[in-house]
């Protein structure tokens, strides 16, 4: 048998050849479509990069505003807070002022009662001790009077108006009857 005998051109050169030419080939047709790609990647990254580093200082620009909102909202809230305590306590005070005055008018109010009633109930017993002091001056005339002198005297004292008996124009009145009736006129 022979041994097979290896062509250097034909074997070796030309498939290195036709390869690099095909490389050169592909190089050529494809470096431009290549290029584009390339280059509309990048700037497509760079676009994509620029826009990602806008939207991370926008998030950062806006968790600063939120967080100086939240701590501004914090400072309100306890603002709020203090002035609806300092308000209940105020409140509180004038619910107090309020209800002491209330207290005092209707103390006030009671002691007039009082007063006025113990006023009536006085002018009540002045009346009633007056009537029964009549009824027993009266029994006591009758006892010591004739029928006549009763009479008289009776009918005098009935003309007189009750309310004179407490005035001193009635008492006046009163006194100078007496006096007429004293001295048998």
């Amino acid at each position: 048998m022979s041994r097979p005998t290896i062509s250097w051109l034909r074997d070796v050169v030309f498939p290195i050849g036709n390869f690099f030419v095909f490389i050169g080939l592909l190089f050529y047709f494809l470096r431009n479509p290549g290029k584009m790609m390339f280059r509309s990647r990048s700037q497509e990254l760079s676009r994509a990069i620029a826009e990602a580093t806008t939207a991370f200082n926008a998030a950062k620009q806006n968790f600063t505003e939120a967080k100086k909102r939240l701590d501004a909202i914090e400072m309100e809230k306890e603002a709020l807070l203090k002035s609806a305590k300092e308000e209940i306590e105020s409140l509180k005070e004038k619910s107090r002022m309020a209800l002491n005055r209330l207290l005092e008018s209707i103390k006030s109010e009671n002691e007039q009662k009082v007063k006025e009633s113990t006023i009536h109930a006085r002018r009540q017993l002045k009346m009633t001790i007056a009537k029964k002091i009549i009824l027993a001056t009266e029994d006591l005339l009758r006892k010591e009077l004739k029928e006549k002198d009763f009479r008289r005297l009776n009918d005098e004292y009935l003309e007189t108006p009750l309310y004179w008996v407490n005035s001193s124009e009635g008492k006046s009145h009163e006194s100078k009857k007496r006096g007429t009736i004293r001295n048998g006129t």
